[in-house]
């Protein structure tokens, strides 16, 4: 019963390994040209990662929905757009995608693919 309750909590870590990861990933490739958006392309894939996780662990299928695809496309966007004007910028701005990408994987723990509540 407690390992059920602790596997709740993997797919929120895999979006923080994911910050942690993506961060240096980006910080080290500011000289590199467009290698800098490596790091927004890795925490969409943790981001992705952990909600088919979190569908698993809830017995569905693994299909991403569809808020968390619009929602990595953002940070690959964003991510875009903060390497034209300045590289350096967007290793600033993965932690704060990435904590706006756990908001869909933490509120879609209580709830199955539909959107209603488990009764």
């Amino acid at each position: 019963m407690m390992w059920k309750c602790l596997l709740n909590f993997v797919p929120s870590l895999l979006v923080a390994l994911g910050i942690i990861v993506a961060t240096p990933v980006a910080k080290f490739a500011i000289g590199f040209g467009w290698w800098v958006m490596a790091g927004p392309a890795l925490l969409a894939l943790f981001v992705l990662a952990a909600d088919l996780l979190q569908a698993r662990l809830r017995g569905n299928r693994l299909v991403p929905l569809p808020d968390v695809l619009i929602l990595a496309t953002a940070v690959l966007a964003a991510g875009l757009i903060a390497a034209s004007h300045d590289p350096g910028f967007v290793a600033a701005l993965i932690p704060i995608f990435g904590v706006a990408c756990c908001g869909p994987v933490v509120w879609r723990s209580g709830r199955n693919r539909r959107g209603s509540a488990d009764l």
